[in-house]
């Protein structure tokens, strides 16, 4: 059996994070791989990872539209904290040696993991980035009173002015707002519309994802918003405003209005996936959440590769 095949076994089997799951990576990288490390028959971890062919050049890193990945520990708990790092690195180890030949290798890291030192020692460049995380176990009145006061006011005009409706049909609007939405920023877009469109509908169909459309009075959309979740978590994805038809509450009410329906559902966490462009970063903030660290890892020993990403980007 392949490592691939016993990872959708283990898929099947166990509870793991939405962008863990084959069917998100079979969509977004299909040429997505895994690593499987096991001990007297036992899984104690995997390494899913997406992969691609550029030039001769083999780039293993997160799919588009998955901003975590990288190594899952199915481990005992061990009393002692070394007894856990000693264990990691012995994962490490058969990890390094069953991962295939890279030319460039980045990893953005599941929020919370926070052991750098494998990587460092591989010889990986290693930096954090930043999210916010709600604790969902909170009331929502005290979600609502603890987050800034202009948000709470644009949510609650924003509630007044405009509906929110089902985005599933306006999937190619989405896609053109959200496109512009970087395009106006002079960032560069990577993300293909039939995997946008197919990874959305998926989502929803297997209810792991939420698309939702705030809308004026004559039907046109202020702003879009897609979260997907998993047993826990609820992770704000994608965003877009409609600049021909602005309203200052919109792209909160949507984020609101997803952070209720989590509640509902009883997940644990509101996941902000977080920017670390300042804008963004401090929109999110503003919804009063916990700020987390995640594990940014880059890896590439090719110096032809170096080169052409200088040059070229």
């Amino acid at each position: 059996m392949s490592e691939q095949s016993r990872y959708r076994e283990l898929a099947g089997q166990l509870s793991l994070p939405v962008f863990f799951q084959p069917w998100w990576l079979d969509i977004t990288s299909p040429g997505w791989d895994a690593v499987i490390v096991e001990e007297e028959g036992e899984v104690r971890a995997a390494w899913p990872y997406g992969t691609e062919q550029k030039a001769g050049f083999r780039i293993m890193r997160n799919p588009p539209m998955t901003p975590y990945l990288g190594p899952l520990f199915f481990l005992p708990p061990k009393e002692k904290v070394f007894g856990r790092w000693n264990q990691e690195d012995a994962i490490f180890e058969a990890f390094w040696k069953k991962l295939p030949r890279w030319d460039f290798f980045e990893v953005l890291a599941l929020p919370g993991y926070d052991n750098f030192l494998p990587f460092h020692q591989a010889g990986f460049s290693v930096t954090m980035r930043l999210t916010y995380h709600l604790n969902l176990s909170q009331p929502a009145e005290t979600l609502l009173d603890n987050m800034k006061s202009g948000h709470r006011n644009h949510i609650r005009k924003a509630a007044k002015d405009l509906k929110i409706e089902d985005g599933l049909p306006l999937l190619p609007r989405f896609y053109t707002l959200n496109r512009a939405t970087l395009e106006r920023k002079g960032k560069k877009y990577f993300f293909d519309q039939q995997v946008f469109t197919e990874l959305i509908s998926t989502a929803c169909a297997r209810r792991s994802g939420l698309v939702q459309a705030a809308l004026h009075p004559n039907g046109e959309v202020a702003a879009m918003v897609f979260t997907c979740y998993d047993e826990h978590t609820m992770y704000l994805l994608l965003s877009a405003a409609n600049p021909d038809a602005i309203h200052n509450g919109a792209v909160a009410l949507l984020i609101w209005d997803a952070i209720l329906k989590a509640k509902e559902m009883g997940l644990k966490t509101f996941d902000f996936e977080g920017s670390m462009d300042k804008g963004i970063e401090t929109f999110f903030r503003g919804f009063a959440g916990e700020r987390k660290s995640y594990l940014s890892c880059t890896s590439q020993p090719s110096g032809i590769w170096k080169l052409k990403r200088a040059l070229l980007g």
